[in-house]
């Protein structure tokens, strides 16, 4: 995975790390990128294919409808998720989204740029923003780092993430908060 090489993948992208980002993006394109990528924490590809229908903004929720396209254990899949997410109308970077959907067609895709190219966006403003290289992946570890530490249940992570077994969620186990009341006695 080429674009990791030269990106700190380990680093938790957190809510003021993504508001300093989107104040380094050069145009509307870009923040709503950072945006999306920040919601939904999907894979470079599923945020390439999005189109303008695939996105229903509302009062005090946003629906996601994501189509994923892989390769696990040698047969080729593709389904569609559906991620509902509670994020209300009047944040700034909901209202770019908005006007930026306003201004596709329907069949529209959101992106006509290739996953380099998104990778260098990101490389740019990480860079830019914050000092160090991130890439779009780490987008996706921090989402879901989050819910993790949020405490969402496995299978919740798993619907999130679009992943069929517990294995996807076992690496962000790590983040859970988990406190254990012991007696020690003398």
């Amino acid at each position: 995975m080429p674009e990791y090489s030269v990106a700190d993948i380990r680093y938790i992208i957190r809510a003021d790390d993504f508001h300093k980002m989107y104040g380094f993006a050069r145009n509307l394109r870009e923040r709503v990128l950072l945006t999306l990528l920040w919601l939904t924490g999907a894979r470079t590809s599923e945020i390439l294919n999005l189109k303008k229908k695939d996105i229903q903004i509302e009062e005090d929720r946003i629906r996601f409808s994501i189509l994923t396209e892989k390769l696990p254990k040698g047969k080729f899949v593709v389904e569609r998720r559906n991620l509902i997410l509670k994020v209300g109308r009047e944040e700034y970077y909901i209202k770019d989204l908005e006007q930026y959907l306003s201004r596709l067609k329907d069949e529209s895709k959101l992106f006509s740029f290739t996953r380099r190219t998104m990778v260098n966006i990101i490389h740019r403003i990480s860079n830019a923003a914050l000092g160090i290289t991130l890439c779009p992946y780490n987008f996706r570890h921090s989402r879901m780092t989050l819910l993790t530490e949020a405490g969402y249940r496995d299978e919740e992570l798993m619907r999130f993430k679009g992943c069929r077994s517990l294995d996807g969620v076992r690496p962000y186990q790590h983040a859970r908060k988990v406190e254990y009341d012991i007696e020690v006695s003398a």
